[in-house]
């Protein structure tokens, strides 16, 4: 991909009055995927990396303050190996080590939109790489039913507490920030998902209009859920919980969904795999804080994956909280005219 940048559509349903949320941002840098291969390099099981001039750069989004915070987080780990040689792994051969994550691992969104991203700009040398994770028992299933196609000539955990120096290390470089996407490498993953799910026969048909519930979740949740549900049952949405089902079935519900419907969160990531020229229609806490916009992750994620894009701008109960813990509050009026014209196209 080259160095242009990016034009993102505006939403479907902009209104006039919310223009200026979103024109400042109709345009992005590509994310530029290098392959670094770093001498003496020491890994922290959290996938922050050193080399002899310390933290390097990309092994995080390196565009934000976000690297100081790296830095300290990394140097705490490489004072710790001196102190106790315990601490620290030592691989000194000739073997290729591969670093895809970061510290946001757990994070369904981050893993899909990130780490695999990173993997997949090497997925053609995979089998001559030992990939290094975290510790087994903290990753996620997904990640590990993810990593199954991928052909690693070995995998290692890295120990909790514990950091790796390893004479070879190939480290594909992270986003320099969230808001940037690779339609091409987006497009690659879902076709390979996808064949692998026709191919197990997985065929989870549940409804073309899915809506994702996160009542299970600790935060970021709707208080009138129960009104939102009635509403978009009366346009025949199926009301789901992603963490009903396993990644491969995931795969297999929403790649026979046009339409997909939540609350702003990890769920909406599964639109990679919906058809494209889908509709999403995301539910977002009003900006009550001082961020630098409004957050632009799935819209621009919809549009890297020719999908429509809809939004509703919703109250949050305490206008203190981030958008990322805010619960929030959804005008059913307002719901309703926006599914009135999601339809009426």
């Amino acid at each position: 991909m080259n160095n242009k940048k990016i034009k993102v559509a505006l939403p479907v349903n902009a209104t006039t009055d919310e223009l200026h949320l979103f024109e400042p941002y109709l345009y992005y840098a590509p994310p530029l995927h290098k392959i670094k291969y770093i001498k003496s390099a020491f890994v922290t099981a959290k996938g922050l990396v050193c080399g002899r001039k310390g933290l390097i750069k990309e092994c995080c989004h390196y565009d934000w303050a976000q690297q100081e915070v790296c830095f300290v987080q990394a140097l705490h780990f490489f004072y710790d190996a001196q102190e106790d040689p315990k601490k620290l792994l030592t691989y000194d051969n000739d073997e290729t080590y591969l670093l895809i994550h970061h510290p946001w691992y757990g994070n369904y969104y981050h893993w899909l939109c990130e780490a695999l991203c990173r993997v997949w700009v090497v997925k053609d040398r995979c089998d001559q790489m030992i990939l290094l994770l975290p510790p087994k028992y903290k990753l996620p299933k997904y990640v590990l039913d993810s990593l199954g196609l991928f052909n690693f000539k070995k995998i290692i955990h890295i120990p909790t507490g514990k950091s790796a120096l390893l004479r070879t290390l190939c480290m594909p470089s992270q986003r320099p920030n969230l808001n940037c996407y690779n339609s091409e490498i987006l497009f690659g993953i879902r076709e390979m998902y996808l064949n692998y799910v026709y191919s197990k026969k997985i065929d989870i048909n549940i409804n073309e209009r899915i809506y994702v519930s996160r009542r299970n979740a600790t935060q970021r949740k709707i208080v009138n859920e129960e009104e939102v549900i009635t509403t978009l049952s009366r346009y025949n949405f199926t009301t789901i919980y992603n963490e009903d089902y396993s990644f491969f079935e995931q795969i297999s519900i929403y790649s026979n969904a046009k339409h997909l419907a939540s609350i702003h969160g990890a769920g909406l990531t599964n639109m990679i795999f919906m058809p494209a020229g889908a509709i999403v229609f995301e539910l977002v806490k009003r900006k009550t804080n001082p961020i630098r916009h409004l957050n632009l992750l799935y819209w621009y994620l919809a549009d890297a994956l020719n999908h429509q894009y809809y939004y509703q701008i919703c109250e949050p109960i305490d206008i203190d909280e981030m958008f990322i813990s805010a619960d929030i509050v959804v005008d059913i009026d307002l719901l309703n005219k926006n599914l009135e014209l999601m339809f009426s196209k």
